[in-house]
């Protein structure tokens, strides 16, 4: 059994209408059909791609409502919030899981993000200055991860300033390209060997800063 298989399987759409408190607003993405599920998070990304962000009662995000059109992709990226404050019944089924990982974390003084997508969403290549565990609890994610001496292959973007630690950790790679663009503007990407994982409702995967 998966690290998180109880939670998973407790955490559906009604459950958590149920349990995350009356009125409850949430800042989300929203991207065009044109984007094909691709957001972007540097600053340029996000205008080039027309992804707006847009305050939404959480409610509407479970069940789509929220969305402009149907062809339209909606992404939550809770991570301004404490997690514990705002969804203390989540958290208090995560302390109080079987899986003995879980209720480790969840003792820790560890932030705790919230990412919400509706199907299918991707993200932009990037790396993380911090320790993960990923927790998927519903759906399936496909992750690619790379190592550190492929960063040279992958069109790493360049710091606006010395103090900027935000816009390096990106790919400048869109992925919304045909093969044959793809391998005519990103002639060195081909050289980065990437491992490829799938994660089902219940697993946790550790990726190390």
């Amino acid at each position: 059994e998966s690290e998180c298989t109880d939670v998973s399987s407790k955490w559906t759409n009604e459950y958590l209408t149920q349990t995350t408190q009356d009125g409850l607003e949430v800042d989300i993405d929203i991207a065009p059909p044109s984007t094909s599920g691709f957001f972007a998070d540097t600053r340029e990304d996000r205008a080039r791609l027309a992804i707006e962000e847009k305050v939404v009662p959480f409610v509407t995000l479970l069940d789509g409502s929220c969305k402009p059109s149907p062809d339209h992709y909606i992404y939550l990226q809770q991570q301004s919030w404490p997690f514990d404050i705002v969804f203390p019944n989540l958290s208090k089924d995560l302390k109080t899981c079987s899986s003995y990982l879980l209720r480790e974390m969840s003792n820790c003084s560890l932030a705790k993000i919230l990412w919400l997508g509706c199907s299918p969403t991707r993200s932009q290549l990037h790396f993380d200055r911090k320790d993960n565990f990923i927790c998927q609890m519903c759906g399936k994610k496909e992750i690619l991860l790379f190592a550190p001496e492929d960063t040279g292959f992958l069109y790493q973007k360049e710091a606006c300033n010395e103090d900027d630690l935000f816009n390096n950790r990106f790919s400048s790679i869109n992925p919304n390209m045909s093969p044959k663009s793809f391998r005519e503007k990103y002639p060195h990407a081909s050289k980065a060997s990437a491992t490829r994982i799938i994660l089902n409702p219940g697993d946790v995967l550790f990726v190390p800063k």
